[in-house]
């Protein structure tokens, strides 16, 4: 895989128990807000994604890179996005409205990026890849 590729990072929270649809809903959205957010903010969304050689033009492009991690707690979550907000690097928190799976609003995880490798890696390589889950 080439180095040097845009990629997304969608990190969770493994604290909370969710069933696997919630789990995907709000990964969805931690996937879409920090481009939508980017888009909108711009004012002119053509603009912004023509912007020769922006992590966000290559993302939208293709081929890019998708990471999902997990996190033990809201602390760690929420530290992490200000860490990443501090560099100016796009990140969403995402808050479940609390209508359905939790009963008040909780936050599951945010979405970072699209970023440039060197931007993010070692603000997240204290986080494992996602590979199990605590399902409801």
């Amino acid at each position: 895989m080439p180095q040097n590729l845009p990629k997304q990072v969608i990190v969770v929270r493994t604290d909370l128990v969710m069933p696997m649809g919630k789990l995907g809903a709000q990964i969805s959205h931690a996937s879409e807000a920090p481009v939508y957010n980017q888009m909108t903010k711009s004012g002119d969304v053509r603009t912004l994604i023509t912007k020769e050689g922006s992590a966000l033009q290559l993302w939208l492009d293709g081929p890019f890179v998708k990471i999902i991690l997990g996190c033990k707690s809201l602390d760690k979550l929420l530290k992490l996005a200000e860490d990443v907000k501090a560099r100016n690097i796009p990140v969403a928190i995402i808050k479940d409205a609390g209508y359905t799976v939790f009963t008040e609003p909780t936050i599951t995880c945010i979405g970072i990026g699209p970023c440039f490798p060197e931007e993010i890696d070692d603000l997240t390589k204290r986080f494992q890849t996602l590979k199990s889950y605590k399902f409801e």
